[in-house]
């Protein structure tokens, strides 16, 4: 069996004690950035794994019952801008993420009624996620959270990334991830000092921001969560991103 693990201090609260062999799991654990458990999830590489929510829209798979959401504030998705958002022509994009790209499209044309120019190269503002974008927090003079500008667009939370099997996978198997998981997320909940020091080391950032950063976060896809990336699939399909919502 082989689970893939997103590589930021994000998912940590769930997955901590699974890096680290503080519970039983008899497979292999591949890390990486979203982008790359993307393409390993989506060629059948992964067994099981914690996708970008649009990757999940494109590829199929079976859904599990985590996620990485925010229900205002995210702090690890950001649009950072030179100049004022509503002046912004160009923009960065990083090659980490697939989501918060589509997101921010969505944000750019229908909560701001602007179609800007999407770049690989120098730009006016750059979408920043992950540790990158809690160290980078401070570095231009504007910035726009995204977690917090797709609640006040759609009155619901963002879901960022999903947990997935992949079809077929034997109930055994599914079984074994799943039972891994629910330890390694209740061995995080009676160890969060533990986690906080850890992540705080690993991304280099003060304690105190990643205690206010996972205070912030939701790892369970619950009514509320589902409704919000049902709305998320529906203002991507409009973008043309998707073809259609796998739900």
């Amino acid at each position: 069996m082989k689970l893939g693990i997103i590589d930021y201090i994000n998912i940590l609260p769930v997955t901590c004690a699974l890096e680290h062999g503080k519970v039983p799991f008899g497979g292999e654990i591949v890390k990486g950035v979203p982008s790359e458990l993307n393409k390993k999830f989506a060629s059948g590489e992964l067994d099981a794994s914690f996708i970008s929510s649009i990757e999940f829209a494109r590829t199929g798979g079976v859904l599990g019952e985590h996620c990485i959401a925010s229900h205002g504030e995210v702090k690890s998705v950001l649009l950072l801008s030179f100049v004022p958002i509503s002046k912004i022509k160009t923009i960065h994009l990083t090659k980490e993420s697939a989501t918060s790209s589509v997101l921010l499209k969505i944000l750019m044309k229908s909560a701001f009624g602007d179609s800007p120019v999407y770049t690989e190269g120098n730009a006016d503002a750059e979408l920043v996620i992950g540790d990158a974008a809690l160290q980078k927090a401070r570095s231009r003079d504007y910035l726009l959270d995204l977690g917090k500008a797709w609640s006040e667009f759609s009155r619901e939370p963002m879901v960022f990334g999903v947990f997935a099997y992949k079809n077929g996978l034997h109930a055994d198997d599914k079984k074994k991830i799943l039972s891994a998981i629910r330890a390694s997320e209740e061995w995080g909940k009676k160890n969060m000092r533990e986690i906080i020091d850890y992540a705080s080391r690993k991304a280099g950032i003060d304690r105190g921001v990643v205690k206010e950063y996972y205070s912030l976060l939701s790892f369970t896809l619950g009514v509320g969560e589902k409704r919000g990336l049902r709305k998320f699939y529906e203002n991507a399909k409009k973008l043309g991103e998707i073809g259609k919502a796998p739900f």
